[in-house]
């Protein structure tokens, strides 16, 4: 049973217990260690918390606080620090913990006054530790600007430090208050007016603040100068990126691999940019020598199957996939394995890959079936999907995408009746649902004679979300069914000219062909063609009028 956090043990040297083995830090280790093994780190940190009231053992006060910022006890893993701090005033990790403790707590004073510790007794020395800070604190600042706030209290201290100031002015421009990035990095300038870091930094905010051109000839001005410094040259050729000037960044890209040419992150943008090119050829030789580096391995071993799959190399990109232990799309890559197997004629050999996933790691199986049911969907597998939604409703019966997405499939199946249920019972808890409003609205349009409810349901959608195409088309299309060509004509052209899409253009064209506009039609039907040539109510639409 998990121990509630009321119920947390207060940290103290003397033990509370009369009986003889729960007054030995050693039986509440083993008990810690137990809760461990049996995938329970709350009680696996409340045992080691008490094994640390009993004993001055840092090492086991760290793995305390451990397990206890691994279980999400945060209050207790501050608590626990505090105790490592006393025994060992010069170790690093327990301020560390303190200022995660604080940080997500939202207690900025606190966070930032453990802060300024860590970069007082920083290993490399406080200017070392002021110009890590942006890397540091990126991701915090970046999701939450009010947290620049941290700075504060590190202001006082070194205010005479132009590292200080530089790195408060990249973490001002990440936060996006750009009067303060100039400011900060105009103090930098002042305490070291030849430093090109901050001169560089100065130009990018420059462009930032919509001095483009000024700007981009400062940066390559001071990269021409100190070229050899490569995260100078990486900050050009992103800025440049950012900008979309794709060929310079390109250029500069090429020209980082020349200072570097195993530089991880040029041959993982290049690589990528050479992806959206078509340039085969050049994608196999960034991302494999990207591989080679040890650095963002496994983003190079995903587009490595992507782009076999795209080249129709399927067993070579089921190696690749099969490489993705961690990272971001391992996830991904996993459903990708099924995929490439059903292209291969395996579906079930597929499927039964995801099954062994979801029983192995309960945690996964969510993406699992929700990757495994739209991918059958999508491959026209409608039973299929529908089943394995089913059985992920079964386990998670508040899923709102499941059911939504088992609507979708029981439609394309046939099973109508299942369909309507699914969308009638997600707006049932959910009455304000656009998403919802317009499927049921247009699922009532296509299926059924009920057209008034569906102008309801529709307009409904509408209402709070007036420019969705998706929901333009589906008004049209109701007014279409009608009879009202005029009005249809009014919602389907504005959807029509919003969204590049092939149902979009069956509708548009059918309506041409009815106003008599038969050319019109064909020209509309004949450019989605091109881009869609599979899509299944586009098809349908044009063997209705004989134009396929």
């Amino acid at each position: 049973m998990k121990v509630p956090p009321s119920a947390a043990p207060t940290i103290s040297p003397h033990p509370r217990t009369p009986e003889l083995a729960e007054q030995s830090p050693t039986y509440w280790a083993l008990v810690g260690e137990q809760a461990l093994r049996r995938n329970d780190p709350a009680q696996a940190a409340q045992a080691y918390a008490r094994a640390a009231t009993l004993s001055d053992d840092i090492a086991l006060i760290e793995r305390a606080a451990q397990a206890a910022l691994a279980s999400g006890e945060l209050a207790l893993a501050a608590q626990l620090a505090e105790r490592w701090r006393e025994l060992d005033p010069a170790a690093l990790q327990p301020l560390q913990i303190q200022f995660a403790t604080a940080l997500n707590a939202n207690d900025l004073p606190a966070a930032g006054a453990a802060l300024a510790e860590l970069i007082a007794v920083h290993p490399d020395g406080e200017a070392d530790a002021l110009m890590d800070l942006p890397a540091v604190l990126a991701g915090e600042i970046r999701d939450r600007p009010d947290r620049l706030a941290l700075l504060r209290p590190l202001a006082e201290r070194y205010s005479g430090w132009a590292e200080f100031h530089y790195a408060h002015a990249r973490l001002a421009l990440l936060a996006r208050n750009l009067t303060e990035a100039q400011a900060a990095v105009a103090r930098a300038r002042a305490q070291a007016p030849d430093w090109y870091r901050a001169k560089a930094l100065a130009a990018q905010i420059a462009i930032e603040t919509g001095h483009v051109e000024m700007g981009l000839a400062q940066l390559h001005a001071v990269v021409r100068k100190h070229g050899e410094d490569q995260g100078l040259r990486l900050d050009q050729a992103r800025i440049l990126l950012q900008l979309g000037r794709t060929e310079e960044a390109v250029r500069a890209f090429e020209a980082l691999l020349k200072v570097n040419p195993d530089q991880p992150e040029a041959l993982y943008a290049l690589g990528l940019l050479k992806m959206e090119e078509g340039q085969t050829d050049a994608v196999f030789d960034y991302l494999t020598r990207l591989a080679a580096t040890g650095d963002r391995q496994m983003d190079a071993y995903y587009y490595l199957g992507i782009l076999e799959r795209r080249r129709g190399r399927l067993q070579n990109a089921l190696q690749w996939f099969s490489q993705v232990s961690g990272g971001d799309h391992v996830i991904q890559s996993q459903l990708l394995i099924a995929e490439t197997l059903g292209d291969l004629g395996r579906v079930e050999a597929g499927r039964a890959h995801l099954a062994q996933l979801r029983a192995r790691n309960a945690v996964l199986a969510p993406a699992l079936y929700q990757g495994e049911g739209e991918w059958l969907f999508r491959a026209g597998y409608s039973d299929q999907s529908v089943s394995v939604f089913s059985e992920a409703l079964s386990r998670f019966p508040d899923n709102r995408d499941f059911r939504y997405w088992r609507s979708l499939a029981a439609e394309q199946a046939g099973n109508l009746e299942m369909a309507e249920s699914d969308l009638r019972m997600l707006l049932k808890s959910d009455p304000d649902d656009g998403i919802v409003l317009n499927a049921l609205g247009y699922f009532l349009a296509v299926h059924t004679e009920r057209l008034h409810e569906a102008e309801e349901l529709i307009r409904r959608a509408l209402s709070d979300d007036p420019s969705n195409p998706a929901i333009l088309d589906s008004l049209g299309w109701v007014y279409f069914r009608q009879g009202d060509l005029d009005a249809a004509e009014r919602y389907l052209v504005e959807a029509y000219e919003r969204l590049s899409d092939p149902e979009v253009a069956a509708h548009l064209g059918e309506l041409r062909w009815r106003q008599g506009r038969r050319g019109e039609a064909r020209d509309i039907w004949h450019k989605a063609r091109l881009a869609f040539p599979d899509h299944p109510v586009l098809r349908k639409t044009l063997r209705r009028y004989g134009e396929e």
